[in-house]
């Protein structure tokens, strides 16, 4: 998400979500209010992201990342299976960490037996402790 822009000034029909990716939208007030509507959306969510970023840490965002993915996935559920599952490199990139970072805190998710990792794939042990606590929110 970090990585999209939004170009407005393609015309007034126009409006670029990704690079390369161009919707059309009718003339008129109708379209005016669609692409009000996205940009409106596209702000809310780059805020709450850069919030999250700042208030949470890796492991918090991690664990905040895998509950979309599970609900995204139907897999919010005790053995729910992401498959395939994004790489470490993947899911940093998406939560604004390193790699080792990602590692790191997947491990330490393992090891509170939130999550099990396997080869492309996270399956979901405890649902609940994907929610993040005080002790993971601190930078």
């Amino acid at each position: 998400l970090a990585r999209r822009t939004l170009q407005l000034a393609l015309g007034p029909e126009e409006i670029a979500v990704e690079p390369g990716d161009v919707l059309r939208f009718p003339e008129g007030p109708e379209g005016r209010f669609l692409v009000q509507a996205i940009e409106d959306g596209l702000e809310r969510r780059l805020t709450l992201r850069a919030h999250e970023n700042r208030t949470q840490s890796v492991e918090g965002r991690l664990r905040l990342f895998l509950a979309r993915l599970a609900l995204e996935a139907q897999a919010l559920h005790r053995g729910g299976l992401i498959q395939p599952a994004p790489t470490h490199a993947e899911i940093a990139n998406s939560i604004g960490a390193n790699r080792e970072a990602v590692s790191r805190a997947l491990s330490a998710l393992a090891r509170q037996g939130i999550v099990q990792t396997g080869r492309a794939s996270i399956r979901i042990l405890r649902p609940d402790g994907l929610v993040p606590d005080e002790d993971t929110s601190a930078r």
